[in-house]
């Protein structure tokens, strides 16, 4: 009977620990519905993202339990959200073309997010107050995966013949077709930037309240 509750329990453990990635689950499903219904131009690079994106939530909880990443539970939150933010929504139900401002939304919460990510991973295996070039490092890696997604956009824009980095709205606008790539960068750091000066100010916060106890 021991052994039964403690099976119980375990299972019910994980099923909240993978509960996020369920949530995630149902938007895509219901969007790949509308898509595949609804849709009359289809595109095959927009399945592939909703079968790339599908089982990406549990595999970043599997391997945060595997390898005692110990990420809490807000960040596999955030992650999740920014999976339904760009593809669902952005992709799928076409977002990014509908709503102008979207791009910047996803882009600068996707710098956010990945520095807010580098950080946890980071001080997971050390000790201590971040360094400046520390703070640097994160920023310019963040800066590295916009870049790479960039590069991810250009190249499955020629394989699968569609517009991924908005080429044909920029040129009927009279903007540079390099405006997207540059802005979608530069949107991301901006991201970076305000998880890296924000966790500065706290740790100032945070010191200041420590001086002022440890001086009375």
């Amino acid at each position: 009977m021991e052994n039964a509750n403690v099976k119980i329990q375990k299972t019910n453990e994980s099923f909240q620990e993978y509960l996020p990635a369920f949530i995630t689950l149902i938007p895509t499903i219901i969007v790949t519905i509308l898509y595949a219904t609804l849709n009359q131009d289809q595109h095959l690079s927009t399945y592939l993202a909703l079968l790339v994106i599908a089982p990406t939530p549990f595999a970043i909880i599997w391997v945060n339990r595997k390898f005692e990443l110990n990420l809490p539970k807000i960040l596999i939150i955030l992650m999740c959200t920014h999976a339904v933010m760009s593809v669902d929504m952005g992709t799928t139900l076409g977002l990014y073309w509908r709503v102008r401002w979207w791009d910047t939304l996803v882009h600068g919460y996707f710098g956010f997010l990945a520095c807010m990510t580098l950080y946890f991973l980071y001080f997971r295996f050390r000790d201590g107050k971040p360094k400046f070039v520390e703070y640097l490092v994160m920023l310019l890696l963040v800066v590295s995966f916009a870049a790479i997604w960039e590069v991810y956009e250009f190249f499955a824009s020629m394989i699968f013949r569609s517009d991924m980095q908005d080429v044909a709205y920029q040129l009927e606008q009279g903007i540079n077709p390099l405006t997207d790539t540059v802005v979608d960068i530069l949107i991301a750091t901006v991201g970076a930037l305000v998880f890296l000066i924000g966790h500065w100010i706290r740790l100032k916060v945070e010191q200041r309240k420590i001086r002022k106890i440890t001086e009375k």
